[in-house]
């Protein structure tokens, strides 16, 4: 953040812009494992309106998915805290053989639960 005053101010520079456009998921293949994906609904730099469009297009697609919408999550980094016991957590029972939950059925806007 050297360069930029505050997270807004590296969100709304041109440049920063033009790479997270061209490095949209939205165009990459379709994963072929389980996704966990979570988002701060005011998160200034991952803004939950593009990350809600995909996790649709995942849903379409029949991609197994649990999506966790945050409604507190305004700052970027301040979900780490919450959510790497859930992520982790979410590792750890694929790994044991666990089957992946999947929430694509339910999906609204709201999360079921909060983090996990």
């Amino acid at each position: 953040f050297m360069l930029f005053p505050s997270s807004q101010a590296l969100a709304a520079n041109p440049l920063f812009k033009r790479v997270m456009a061209r490095m949209s998921l939205r165009y990459a293949p379709y994963p072929r494992t389980p996704e966990f994906l979570y988002n701060g609904v005011g998160d200034e730099l991952a803004h939950i309106q593009p990350v809600d469009a995909l996790i649709h297009q995942y849903c379409k697609a029949r991609v197994t998915v649990d999506y966790d919408r945050d409604p507190a999550g305004v700052e970027h980094v301040q979900a780490f805290g919450t959510y790497w016991p859930v992520a982790l957590q979410y590792l750890q029972s694929r790994f044991a053989g666990q089957a992946p939950p999947d929430n694509c059925s339910t999906y609204t806007t709201v999360p079921s639960r909060p983090g996990g």
